[in-house]
Order: structure tokens, then sequence, then C-alpha cells
């Protein structure tokens, strides 16, 4: 039986198969439709991977759901793994994606993953954040630090977008608490645990890494900011 629940599993799989796309290349699919057991969505992903237009993938998903006869959830599922196919072959943001194909599920999920209050109200954020922050012993990149702590949560959430999963994550290895806090309260609760799990458990990081990857966030920022978008 499949339900808006079945549903939510498959925009997790496209966030994450997003997010893999987004450290090692579309091309890569091809690999990790080998991982997951969805013959709809392998077969998406390898038109993506053969070079296929997104308008022709677009067609020919269409066509062949309705080949297929699905209807009510069912069709609602194959509708999210289309949508989540075409919005990873374009390069959108994992964050957007996972946005926009909740959206498609309705306001509830939206809720429940924190995308209403656009804050995370969670003070063991806090505690880990800290916790990380003192392990880490790294000289910080005081400008980093300091642009991140003031910036409106409208600006760091227009900031988000822009930004690769695996540059957020080296970044955070390397800031103050106040800094990632800033960051991690304008992300769903389950893209900033995932997150800060993430950064925890990726151990050491070359010092210089990490001021590369503030240094990508910063120059994205003053980008943003001289087009006006950013405060």
């Amino acid at each position: 039986m499949f339900g808006k629940e079945s549903c939510l599993t498959m925009v997790d799989l496209i966030v994450d198969c997003a997010n893999y796309a987004r450290i090692h290349g579309v091309l890569s699919l091809e690999t990790w439709v080998r991982k997951h057991e969805n013959d709809f969505l392998a077969f998406c992903l390898m038109l993506v991977c053969d070079g296929v237009e997104p308008s022709v993938l677009k067609n020919i998903g269409e066509r062949l759901i309705k080949a297929d006869n699905h209807a009510g959830e069912e069709l609602l599922c194959r509708q999210v793994l289309l949508e989540g196919a075409l919005a990873v072959q374009v390069g959108e943001n994992p964050r957007v994606i996972e946005i926009k194909l909740l959206a498609m599920l309705g306001e509830k999920y939206l809720k429940e993953r924190g995308y209403y209050s656009g804050e995370v109200h969670d003070p063991a954020y806090e505690r880990r954040m800290l916790k990380m922050a003192r392990q880490t012993g790294l000289p910080q990149s005081e400008e980093f630090n300091m642009t991140f702590e003031s910036m409106s949560n409208h600006s760091i959430q227009l900031l988000l977008r822009e930004i690769s999963v695996i540059c957020m994550v080296t970044a955070l290895k390397g800031c103050n608490a106040a800094a990632g806090l800033s960051f991690l309260r304008n992300m769903s609760r389950r893209l900033a645990a995932s997150m800060l799990e993430e950064a925890e458990h990726m151990g050491d990081v070359p010092e210089k890494d990490i001021l590369a990857a503030q240094q990508e966030i910063l120059y994205t920022y003053v980008l943003l900011r001289d087009k006006g978008s950013v405060d």
C-alpha cells in the first residue's frame, strides 16, 4: 500500500541523491542507483546520465506514469520521484529540492520538518555546536564568524540555497558556536541534525580545507550582497 508516508520516504531518497550528485557530479548517479532499489527513479536517473534534455525526461516520465495507470498516493509518489529527478538533473540545491517535494505532500510535512518555523528550537544543537567548536582547536576565521553571527535569518536562508552541503559541513568544523548556530537555526530540523552528525563524524579536517570552505561561503555572500539579494 502507498501513502503519503511512503512518498515521504521518496523525498528522503531524492535528497540523498541530490547530495550525492552535488559532491560527486551528475554522472556519478550511475553508481548511486545501483545502491538503491527503485526502478522508476533508476530509469529516470539513467536518462539523466545519458544526457537526455529535461523536457524530454519529463515527457517520458509522464508517459510512463500514465501508461501504468497509477492513481492516488501511488501516483503522487511517482510524481515526487519524477520532479525530484528533474531537480537533481538541473543541479538545484538539496534543501530547495526537499522543500519543493514536501510542498507536493502538503503543509503538514513542511511543518514537521521545521520549514514553517524557520528556526530550530532545540538546546541540544547549541550544546553539540559548542562541544565541536571546543574540540577542533583550530584558528578560526574571525571574518567568517563576525559576518554570520550578525546576518539576518532571511539572508542566511537565501545564502544556504547557493552553498553545497559538503562546503557547509566543512565550514562548520572550524567556526565558533554562534556562527554555526546562525546557520543551523535556518535549516529544517532534519537537515541541521544531519549536517551536525556529518561534521561530528568526519574526523580531523585540514585547516586549509576548513578555511577554504569558509572563504567560498564568504565569497558567495559578497556576490549576493553586491546584487542586493542579502543584507
